[in-house]
C-alpha cells in the first residue's frame, strides 16, 4: 500500500484539474497549484497568529492540565525521491502514475495532497500521523481523532474527499492503525487527474467549524437549527471546545452567515484558545462557494 496525509484549515479551493494530453506526463505539483490548494507561509493569516500566541497557548495549557490544538506532521508513505520547491516551502514526491505535495495548505495548516494520475494507480494510500505513539480513532461521520498516548486530545482530521479532473466527487473512507491512516478512492469512472486530500481541522491553538449552505441560512436566520449546526462541529471537535464557548461561537458567527448566505457562500468560523480560561474567542469568515467545505 502507499502512502500520504494532508492538512488544511480555513479554505481548501478545489476546482477542476488541468487538462493534459494522453501522452502528456502529468506534473503532480502543477495539478495542486492549479487547484489553489497551496499557500505561502507569510501570506497566510493563521501562521501570523500562531507564532504570537502558540508559545504562551502551550505553555499555558501544559500548567493548567488543559490540551490545546497542536500541528500534527503528515507524511506521505513513499519511496519516491523527495524534491524541495524552495518558492512554496513544499515537498514534491513523484512516481510514474502518482505523486504526492506536502507542505501548507491554503488555509495555513500541514498537508500532503495526493494526485492519482492514471488507472494504473493504487486505490489507496497510507499516511503517518504525529509520531509512532500517536494514536487515531476512526469516527462514525468518517473523520479522525488525534491523541497522544496517554489519551491527550491534538487534532482531528476532517472525513475525507476526492475530486477528478471534473470536479466530479469519488467515494473515499479512512481506516486507521495506530499513527497510520490509509484513504482508498474508488477510481470507477474517474477522469484523471484525481486529487485527495485527509485535511486537519486545528493548528497551534486554534480549530475551525464550517457550515454548509443550508446551515448557513438556517445560522442567518437565527434558526436553532442553525445553532445547533455549528455547535455539533464545535463539540465534534473534541479537546477544550467546551458546549458554551460552542454556544457563543454561532451567536457571533450568525451576523457574518447572513452576508455570506446572501452572497452564495457558506459561513465558517476559527477558534482561538485564550488563556487563562482557554476558551475560544471566535473569528467568523465566510468561505467561498465550490470548495470542498462550502460545496
Amino acid at each position: 500500500m502507499v502512502a500520504g496525509i494532508a492538512a488544511a484549515l480555513l479554505a481548501v479551493t478545489v476546482q477542476s484539474a488541468p487538462a493534459f494530453a494522453a501522452d502528456e506526463p502529468i506534473d503532480t505539483l502543477s495539478v495542486v497549484e492549479s487547484q489553489g490548494l497551496l499557500g505561502a507561509a507569510a501570506a497566510l493569516p493563521h501562521v501570523a497568529q500562531e507564532s504570537q500566541q502558540s508559545t504562551t497557548l502551550q505553555r499555558m495549557a501544559a500548567e493548567s492540565g488543559t490540551p490545546s490544538p497542536e500541528r500534527v506532521q503528515i507524511s506521505p508513505v513513499t519511496d519516491a525521491t523527495a524534491e524541495q520547491v524552495d518558492r512554496l516551502g513544499a515537498t514534491v514526491q513523484d512516481s510514474p502514475s502518482y505523486g504526492f505535495v506536502t507542505g501548507l495548505s491554503s488555509s495555513g495548516a500541514n498537508a500532503s495532497f495526493v494526485v492519482i494520475k492514471d488507472s494504473t494507480a493504487p486505490d489507496a494510500y497510507d499516511f503517518t500521523v504525529g509520531e509512532a505513539s500517536t494514536q487515531l480513532t476512526l469516527n462514525g461521520d468518517g473523520s479522525v481523532t488525534v491523541t497522544k498516548a496517554d489519551g491527550t486530545w491534538v487534532n482531528k482530521i476532517s472525513a475525507p474527499w476526492a475530486k477528478d479532473a471534473n470536479g466530479k466527487d469519488l467515494e473515499t473512507s479512512y481506516t486507521v492503525s495506530g499513527n497510520v491512516i490509509t484513504q482508498s478512492v474508488s477510481l470507477e469512472g474517474a477522469a484523471f487527474p484525481v486529487t485527495a486530500d485527509p485535511t486537519s481541522e486545528c493548528g497551534v491553538g486554534w480549530c475551525s467549524v464550517y457550515l454548509n449552505r443550508d446551515e448557513t441560512r438556517d445560522l442567518s436566520n437565527g434558526s436553532p437549527a442553525g445553532t445547533a449546526a455549528f455547535a455539533a462541529g464545535c463539540l465534534a471537535l473534541g479537546g477544550p471546545w467546551a458546549s458554551a464557548a460552542c454556544a457563543a461561537g454561532a451567536g457571533i458567527a450568525a451576523g457574518t452567515a447572513a452576508v455570506a448566505y446572501g452572497q452564495g457562500n457558506c459561513v465558517g468560523a476559527v477558534g482561538y484558545l485564550v488563556p487563562p480560561v482557554f476558551l475560544p474567542s471566535w473569528n467568523p469568515f465566510i468561505e467561498p462557494r465550490g470548495t470542498v467545505h462550502c460545496p
